[in-house]
């Protein structure tokens, strides 16, 4: 941000950027780009985690808060775009891919067997938080941390939590023609969002 209290690393995109930040204008913020970066960040600075109710999109970011000390991590909903971490007595490290993190001090290339078997069985990854190697861990969709430095020590757990979860509630009974139209509103919607690129 132009003051330097919000910094962002962010693999992905926010297909809504254009409505949010036409509602940040609407609060007086101003915007230097047409990025959806900027987006992003400006939506954290002035909501804070409430942000990720707002986001649309696929992405794993990472918010360093320089003023408060506190880091603030996200990935999307369905976990889209991955973000890896490790935790050790020397501190956090995280990465989009888990070869980043493979060669870090005290780190070690061991295979986690449970893990390894799961994906040479059925080809599935991404179910569990831990991964196929040995102290490397992944944020899972909808999942968020919260790392306030003031109070987290090296070697403490990350306090991960989940943000959303798909929900369980039925919906509202639709006739299958309005099931129908419903669904092809929401599908068409979908696709031109996803069309969208800064």
């Amino acid at each position: 941000t132009p003051n330097k209290r919000f910094w962002l690393t962010y693999n992905g995109e926010i297909y809504n950027y254009r409505e949010i930040r036409a509602e940040l204008q609407a609060r007086g913020v101003v915007f230097r780009t047409e990025s959806d970066s900027e987006v992003l960040l400006m939506a954290y600075a002035t909501w804070g985690e409430a942000a990720l109710d707002k986001l649309m999109g696929m992405y794993a970011f990472i918010i360093w808060d320089a003023r408060d000390q506190i880091l603030f991590a996200a990935r999307d909903r369905f976990g889209i775009k991955p973000l890896f971490y490790c935790t050790g007595g020397r501190g956090v490290a995280f990465g989009s891919e888990i070869k980043q993190l493979l060669d870090l001090p005290g780190g070690e290339r061991r295979m986690v067997l449970s893990r390894t078997w799961d994906f040479l069985v059925t080809g599935v990854t991404d179910h569990a938080s831990n991964t196929m190697f040995t102290g490397i861990r992944q944020l899972r969709a909808g999942e968020c941390v919260r790392l306030d430095l003031s109070r987290w020590k090296p070697g403490d757990d990350l306090p991960v939590r989940q943000y959303y979860d798909i929900p369980r509630e039925p919906g509202p009974a639709l006739s299958e023609a309005e099931a129908a139209d419903t669904f092809r509103e929401l599908f068409i919607d979908s696709i031109k969002l996803h069309l969208r690129s800064d």
